[in-house]
């Protein structure tokens, strides 16, 4: 996989982890606001966060996953190697004249 949407999340290969880049055990990378749903990362991964997103890199001969939890997308299969990042930044919409959060 060379990056991708799951929905409105999405997820791209970047080189490396960022330096100020540190270590947590969450797993869901984003939620639904309004129907609770969310997409999280399945598998043995090294897992880290900075202010704005989720960092991720698959541990060596294993596979993962990044699913919905609610059913409205297709699981997205992450082979090892690359570093992954999913951004904390909520979806807008801009009708002209304002930008205006989107909850889902």
């Amino acid at each position: 996989m060379q990056g991708g949407f799951q929905g409105d999340v999405s997820i791209l290969p970047v080189s490396e982890f960022p330096v100020d880049a540190n270590p947590t055990k969450t797993r869901i990378v984003a939620y639904g606001e309004s129907t609770g749903h969310n997409h999280q990362i399945v598998g043995q991964v090294d897992m880290r966060e900075t202010a704005d997103a989720f960092y991720f890199q698959v541990a060596p001969d294993e596979q993962a996953t990044m699913v919905h939890i609610g059913e409205e997308h297709e699981d997205i299969e992450i082979l090892p190697g690359q570093v992954w990042r999913v951004a904390k930044t909520p979806q807008v919409e801009y009708d002209g004249s304002e930008e205006r959060r989107i909850l889902d």
